[in-house]
């Protein structure tokens, strides 16, 4: 199980940078969903890296729908890092503020 060390909003909002820990395993699998409805910011690239290595970047086409990133992870030894940096953002409400928003969390996870 993925565990969030920064960057992640109320309702899986994730912001233009998010960091997480996740256990050993065989295949990182990512999914977001564009959430901002915003000109001209799709389409949204999203940088993946795992331990500081860039192992490329999940694409979203648009508001409302969602793109997986997959990559190989079995070389590392133990728990690792994995830095989302976005390459732009929108701005959603969260109650009476604006925050900073580039897509929502659907699944982040470590196959055996």
């Amino acid at each position: 199980r993925a565990q969030i060390l920064g960057g992640v909003l109320a309702e899986d909002r994730v912001g233009p940078e998010a960091l997480f820990l996740l256990p050993r395993g065989r295949e990182l699998v990512l999914e977001l969903e564009a959430l901002v409805a915003a000109p001209g910011l799709y389409p949204l690239a999203i940088e993946v890296r795992v331990d500081g290595e860039p192992r490329g970047e999940l694409v979203l086409a648009g508001p409302g729908r969602s793109a997986r990133f997959t990559c190989d992870v079995s070389g590392n030894g133990g728990a690792f890092e994995v830095h989302l940096r976005a390459r732009d953002w929108g701005r959603l409400a969260l109650g009476e503020r604006q925050e900073p928003c580039a897509a929502r969390l659907v699944a982040l996870e470590v196959l055996p």
